[in-house]
């Protein structure tokens, strides 16, 4: 046997055996298959390079196969062979791969074991708005039906008069001695806070008295049944999330749409925006298992950004920027949304019979929570929220605002009219729009656009922080986000209900230090009059003595009306469903409704102090200019311990003690009077730590305590997700993620499959780093020594790299000999110049050199 015999014969058993973690396992199939791979290679081609063209050959032969039956998808070579690893075809097909009759069941498995992560590109223009200029009107129908003019009055009127009333009587309770300068203070701090708890009562009894009315708010046309459904993505915006509870909630939703008959009009898109390495392969992963057990190859996508501008605004506006084309409307979800499918139905036949409409917000219910603190904020939002919705959706009408999620959207009013400005100057005033919802609702109502709440439509839910630190957490993001708006609220050609809803934000943050500075205020003019002299002789006003006293019954009755105004929207939440026996025992009867209602009355004026405080501590840090910077959200029940509770806690303590003895200096009534909020604050460390375990929580629930509904009766789409996540199998691993994915086959293949498809725009310093320290390193050297923990992300980045570190770093696949690993990796990082994507195709490395390379725009 010559020499080019030889090395012929070592050449075609080394591709057998690379066949072989491909599904090939047999031996005569693995050699056939081999020798039809290498018709076209040279007969003195060594094996490495054998592996890497026969490889190449062997992914265009699966994409000639799938171009026959999807002529319009772009399929890149990474692409072809994650789905031959996935599929196991030698098993199944031993000889079709190299049969040009090729069996129908192999065409529909290679079709569903496609990792194809994106559709083709369909780009909408989305310009940035301008606050100084007016929004060119947008093209839809005017508003229907007439505004809630007599609604309005009636709310704003009876708030306004309500507030004048309240700031009057105080001003009697100050009268009898005359009304000094920081009793002058006093007053109008009490107004500008009655203001909005006015404005909840009245918005409240609105609500109750509009119980019994239809669904539907006004200016809505009900659409018909027959209606056909506009193409409709599902957006699921990520960002270090628990991929478990994502893809089994995408599972639930698809499943409930499939069971309605009207799957076919849904796309779903995984939006993420993650930085940790680890939860990105895990995405992936789970994104591939979904995938392939719903059959949704073509319906459910994933993306991951590289660059996290602008957060969740900037994340959803690359989605119209670069698919939103393709569909009518987007369903915006959060990572703990879940909707009905009949109620997506139903919102999308909204927006299609109402061609005004811009976006539908729904009311979600908080569920699934176990804790005393989470648990406290699901009764209240079940019970009082339906009401409190009622109301708004009435004054609001068509000039409603937006919570971020659980909203189905109009894409091109989105696109045209939504574009958020980057306002000027430093975080945490200047910079990307942190609370975008409020402000995007703005600009597409300025636009002419209708923005509806639906406040009678059922079958939306999400869930709430477990503990209160955690909503804390949140809450700090939040609260910087509102009072951005301070730049927004001025922009010109605003709905005067828009500015409301801005002003409504920024109020809600800035109220608890004017409460606070209220209270404060209060003890100083208590401790002024207890240790100064008085003066009452005014010679240049009157020649009598002026007596400072107040009037203690008028005071008496302005506290007792103050808390019958702040506790009086419990109580309307309450008669709503005590009217109706059914709703009632729904919450477990009426007597049990009546003593939870009193519990989380009681349990929310013990917290409302803490989070008084937390706010003002939030609101001092973004007026000193210090910026909340973006944290994932922690949704898992897992408890705050002792340690932590203290640590967060222990500035309210000490600020209770110091008011109690404040109080207690004045006069004891007063430190008694004091006392309930006072209590919060002192044991505020205990009252985190309690509230957040899931232990007590559930010992609670069994007893029908905070009882809801949808605890009684589990909804078909909780049941369904609790289902699915058992389903869902996360990739273990032990040492990091990149060491995960370079010892996987088929958690590499699937990623470089994904890589292909979209890739870092431009290479970030990370990148151009991690794939000089692998083209530098010795063969053998430790993964970690080559690549360090900072730089794994970069790593992941780049098939380059990740082929390089496949070479040196002694990471084989189980099932690959030493020579297969040489030559693996040579061809699957390639793209394909055809696939469905804005950034040219192919891998990093491809496109650019490895110095300072960039991808085209």
């Amino acid at each position: 046997m010559d020499g080019v015999s030889r090395t012929r014969l070592r050449s075609l058993r080394a591709v057998a055996r690379w066949l072989v973690p491909l599904g090939y396992p047999d031996a005569a199939a693995a050699t056939t298959l081999a020798a039809s791979l290498l018709r076209e290679v040279p007969h003195d081609a060594w094996p490495g390079a054998a592996i890497a063209l026969a490889e190449r050959q062997l992914a265009q032969r699966i994409m000639a196969l799938l171009a026959r039956d999807q002529p319009t998808v772009g399929v890149t070579p990474a692409m072809a062979l994650a789905a031959l690893l996935s599929l196991d075809a030698g098993r199944h097909w031993p000889d079709a791969l190299f049969d040009d009759a090729s069996p129908p069941a192999l065409m529909a498995a290679l079709w569903q074991a496609l990792p194809l992560a994106l559709p083709p590109a369909a780009p909408l223009s989305m310009p940035a708005q301008s606050l100084r200029l007016d929004s060119p009107a947008a093209p839809c129908a005017p508003l229907q039906a007439s505004r809630p003019a007599l609604i309005r009055v009636c709310v704003f009127g009876a708030t306004l008069v309500a507030t004048a009333a309240a700031a009057w009587t105080m001003a009697r309770v100050f009268s009898p001695g005359g009304v000094t300068a920081i009793e002058t203070l006093l007053i109008a701090m009490f107004a500008l806070n009655f203001v909005w708890i006015a404005l909840t009562f009245w918005t409240g009894l609105t609500g109750l008295c509009l119980s019994a009315q239809g669904a539907l708010p006004r200016g809505l046309v009900a659409p018909a049944t027959d209606l056909a459904l506009p193409r409709t993505a599902i957006l699921i915006p990520i960002y270090n999330e628990d991929p478990v509870r994502i893809f089994a909630a995408v599972e639930a939703i698809h499943d409930s749409l499939l069971a309605s008959g009207h799957l076919d009009a849904f796309e779903f898109f995984i939006l993420s925006d993650s930085t940790q390495p680890a939860a990105w392969i895990r995405e992936e992963s789970l994104w591939d298992q979904t995938r392939q057990r719903l059959g949704a190859t073509g319906r459910l996508f994933y993306r991951r950004r590289f660059d996290n501008t602008a957060r969740k605004a900037g994340n959803l506006a690359e989605f119209c920027q670069r698919w939103g084309g393709h569909y009518e409307g987007m369903l915006v979800l959060d990572a703990d949304s879940l909707m009905e499918g009949a109620t997506i139905v139903s919102m999308v036949r909204l927006l299609s019979a109402n061609p005004h409409v811009g976006l539908l917000q729904t009311v979600p219910l908080v569920v699934n929570r176990t804790t005393l603190f989470a648990r406290t904020q699901q009764f209240a939002g079940r019970l009082y929220g339906p009401v409190l919705a009622r109301g708004l959706a009435a004054w609001h009408s068509g000039d409603g605002n937006y919570w971020g999620h659980n909203a189905l959207i109009r894409v091109r009013a989105f696109a045209a009219h939504a574009g958020l400005p980057l306002l000027p100057g430093a975080a945490p005033f200047g910079g990307h729009v942190l609370s975008h919802d409020f402000v995007e609702a703005a600009l597409m109502r300025r636009a002419g656009w209708g923005i509806y709440m639906l406040s009678g439509l059922h079958g939306s839910y999400e869930e709430a922080p477990p503990s209160l630190v955690e909503h804390a957490q949140r809450d700090r993001r939040w609260c910087q986000g509102n009072l951005q708006h301070l730049r927004v609220i001025g922009a010109k050609g605003l709905h005067p209900l828009s500015r409301l809803h801005l002003l409504t934000g920024i109020m809600s943050y800035l109220s608890s230090p004017l409460w606070l500075a209220f209270l404060v205020v209060g003890v100083m003019a208590a401790l002024q009059t207890r240790f100064e002299l008085p003066q009452y002789f005014f010679p240049d006003r009157t020649p009598y003595p002026v007596w400072h006293v107040i009037d203690p019954e008028l005071a008496i009755q302005l506290f007792a009306v103050t808390m019958a105004v702040l506790l009086a929207p419990k109580l309307f939440g309450w008669l709503a469903v005590a009217m109706r026996p059914a709703h009632a025992r729904a919450f477990g009867g009426q007597w049990l409704l009546l003593c939870n209602m009193l519990v989380e009355t009681v349990l929310s004026a013990i917290t409302a102090p803490i989070q008084m405080l937390f706010q003002c501590r939030f609101v001092l840090e973004v007026l000193r200019g210090r910026d909340s910077g973006w944290q994932s959200q922690q949704r898992d029940q897992a408890g705050t311990s002792w340690r932590e509770a203290w640590l967060r806690h222990r500035h309210h303590a000490v600020a209770g003690v110091m008011l109690g003895v404040a109080g207690y200096a004045v006069a004891p009534s007063l430190a008694a009077w004091m006392a309930p909020a006072l209590l919060g604050m002192v044991l505020a460390p205990v009252i985190s730590q309690i509230g957040s375990r899931p232990a007590f929580g559930k010992a609670l629930q069994h007893r029908g305590v905070l009882l809801v509904p949808e605890e009684l009766s589990l909804p078909p789409i909780l049941t369904a997700a609790n289902a699915a996540a058992t389903r869902l199998r996360l990739p273990s691993w032990t040492g990091s993620p990149l060491h995960a994915v370079l010892a996987d086959a088929k958690l590499l293949r699937l990623h470089l499959a994904l890589l292909s498809q979209i890739a870092p725009d431009v290479v970030t310093a990370n990148i151009a780093l991690g794939h000089y320290r692998a083209h530098r390193a010795q063969r053998g050297a430790p993964l970690s020594s080559i690549i360090p923990p900072a730089l794994e992300g970069a790593a992941l980045a780049d098939g380059e790299t990740l082929q390089r570190l496949r070479q040196v770093g002694g990471v084989t696949p189980p099932g690959v000999g030493p020579a297969a690993a040489r030559g693996l990796m040579t061809s699957i990082t390639q793209g394909n110049p055809a696939a469905p994507t804005d950034d040219g195709g192919g891998s990093v490395s491809e496109r650019c050199p490895a110095t300072a390379r960039t991808a085209p725009g």
